[in-house]
């Protein structure tokens, strides 16, 4: 609610303060470790707990939007800056996702790293598009909300490759268990892969826009 009212607001300073409360980092730092010890279980209960968390803040804003669109604080043709810049997603998108979990990975596993911001880091990357999906959702034109679910997509991909890479990176057995797992192994290979189709999608778009 506190990241859709700060969109509401055009407030980049509110919803950034909100990510501080959101605890997505949990289930998505185990979803990593699952998957590289293929522990099964362990993967379907992150992966649902990162559903639930996602589905409560999609209902949220779409409930704050319909207040907005009824009260003509939301308006097609005027949406706030901090909104529109979510509606069309770009391969820089991705490569903040990337990022934002190499850190907060980096974090988990470096004793002396400040944890405050490997929550912060993940929380950017996933709150703000989920909520500006609900926003539209509840607008007039639910086209709108394809781009920031493209987003949020594309930024759960980016945050899975970074926290496998950085985990096989610095730790000797998570290397060893991703170059031996063949479980292991094949969400990041699907992970990557659809990156890559989602990169040239952006690309195609982009190339089209400028035509």
């Amino acid at each position: 609610m506190i990241a859709s009212l700060g969109l509401l607001a055009n407030n980049s300073a509110v919803f950034i303060r909100a990510m501080v409360l959101a605890h997505w980092i949990l289930p998505l730092r185990v979803a990593v470790f699952a998957i590289l010890i293929e522990h099964a279980r362990l993967l379907s209960r992150s992966l649902f707990t990162l559903a639930a968390g996602a589905g409560i803040t999609l209902i949220l804003s779409m409930g704050l939007g319909w207040i907005a669109w009824s009260h003509g604080v939301l308006v097609v043709m005027a949406l706030p800056e901090q909104i529109a810049a979510r509606l069309e997603p770009n391969t820089f998108d991705l490569g903040i996702a990337l990022a934002a979990d190499a850190i907060a990975t980096y974090a988990k596993v470096n004793p002396g790293a400040v944890r405050s911001m490997a929550g912060t880091a993940i929380a950017v990357a996933l709150v703000p598009p989920m909520c500006v999906m609900g926003l539209m959702l509840s607008g007039p034109d639910i086209s709108n909300a394809q781009g920031p679910a493209l987003l949020y997509a594309a930024n759960l991909l980016g945050i899975l490759i970074g926290g496998i890479a950085v985990l096989a990176i610095r730790e000797p057995y998570f290397r060893e268990k991703l170059r031996r797992g063949r479980r292991s192994r094949l969400p990041m290979l699907l992970a990557l892969g659809m990156a890559v189709l989602w990169v040239k999608s952006c690309m195609e778009g982009m190339s089209t826009d400028s035509r």
